[in-house]
Protein backbone atom coordinates (compact mmCIF):
# COMPACT_ATOMS: atom_id res chain seq x y z
CA UNK A 1 0.00 0.00 0.00
CA UNK A 2 2.97 2.42 0.52
CA UNK A 3 4.15 2.27 -2.95
CA UNK A 4 0.55 3.10 -4.21
CA UNK A 5 0.43 6.04 -2.00
CA UNK A 6 3.25 7.16 -3.42
CA UNK A 7 1.94 7.15 -6.54
CA UNK A 8 -1.00 8.79 -5.84
CA UNK A 9 0.61 12.00 -3.52
CA UNK A 10 3.86 12.10 -6.24
CA UNK A 11 3.27 10.30 -9.46
CA UNK A 12 5.50 12.88 -10.96
CA UNK A 13 8.37 12.14 -8.98
CA UNK A 14 7.71 8.19 -8.91
CA UNK A 15 7.57 8.56 -12.54
CA UNK A 16 8.86 11.52 -14.39
CA UNK A 17 6.94 12.25 -17.31
CA UNK A 18 3.96 10.27 -16.38
CA UNK A 19 0.42 11.56 -17.42
CA UNK A 20 -1.04 11.40 -14.60
CA UNK A 21 -1.69 14.71 -12.84
CA UNK A 22 -0.73 15.12 -8.96
CA UNK A 23 -4.03 16.17 -7.23
CA UNK A 24 -2.61 17.40 -4.39
CA UNK A 25 -3.88 14.38 -2.06
CA UNK A 26 -2.87 14.39 1.24
CA UNK A 27 -1.38 11.26 3.52
CA UNK A 28 -5.32 10.92 5.02
CA UNK A 29 -6.53 10.53 1.66
CA UNK A 30 -4.04 9.33 -0.32
CA UNK A 31 -3.94 5.90 2.62
CA UNK A 32 -8.19 6.40 1.97
CA UNK A 33 -7.78 6.23 -1.61
CA UNK A 34 -5.16 3.53 -1.54
CA UNK A 35 -7.71 1.31 0.77
CA UNK A 36 -10.05 1.83 -1.44
CA UNK A 37 -8.65 1.03 -4.96
CA UNK A 38 -7.32 -2.34 -3.29
CA UNK A 39 -10.86 -3.33 -2.99
CA UNK A 40 -11.33 -3.56 -6.64
CA UNK A 41 -9.77 -6.23 -7.54
CA UNK A 42 -10.61 -7.94 -10.94
CA UNK A 43 -11.44 -11.98 -10.62
CA UNK A 44 -9.10 -13.27 -13.75
CA UNK A 45 -7.13 -9.89 -14.51
CA UNK A 46 -3.73 -10.61 -15.32
CA UNK A 47 -1.89 -7.01 -14.65
CA UNK A 48 1.61 -8.81 -15.85
CA UNK A 49 0.10 -9.98 -19.25
CA UNK A 50 -1.69 -6.51 -19.95
CA UNK A 51 1.61 -4.46 -19.25
CA UNK A 52 3.11 -7.03 -21.90
CA UNK A 53 0.37 -6.64 -24.71
CA UNK A 54 1.18 -2.72 -24.00
CA UNK A 55 4.59 -3.08 -23.81
CA UNK A 56 4.75 -5.48 -27.21
CA UNK A 57 2.51 -2.98 -29.56
CA UNK A 58 -1.06 -2.88 -28.00
CA UNK A 59 -3.73 -0.42 -27.78
CA UNK A 60 -3.42 2.36 -25.07
CA UNK A 61 -4.48 5.41 -24.04
CA UNK A 62 -3.56 9.39 -24.27
CA UNK A 63 -4.90 12.14 -22.76
CA UNK A 64 -6.16 15.30 -24.92
CA UNK A 65 -5.14 18.92 -24.30
CA UNK A 66 -7.90 19.20 -21.90
CA UNK A 67 -7.11 16.35 -19.62
CA UNK A 68 -9.44 13.72 -20.74
CA UNK A 69 -8.61 10.06 -21.65
CA UNK A 70 -9.27 9.24 -25.45
CA UNK A 71 -8.92 5.69 -26.76
CA UNK A 72 -6.47 5.42 -29.21
CA UNK A 73 -4.77 2.76 -31.58
CA UNK A 74 -1.51 3.91 -31.00
CA UNK A 75 0.84 1.18 -29.27
CA UNK A 76 1.87 1.98 -26.36
CA UNK A 77 5.16 1.02 -27.34
CA UNK A 78 5.32 4.42 -30.07
CA UNK A 79 3.49 6.34 -27.59
CA UNK A 80 6.51 5.69 -25.14
CA UNK A 81 9.14 7.08 -27.65
CA UNK A 82 7.14 9.94 -28.27
CA UNK A 83 7.66 11.22 -24.82
CA UNK A 84 10.25 13.94 -24.21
Amino acid sequence: REAMMRWLMHPEIVKPGNLMPNLGLDQTEAEALAAYLETLALPGFDLRAAIDVALDGGPSNQIDAYGYLVDTDTPAKELALERP
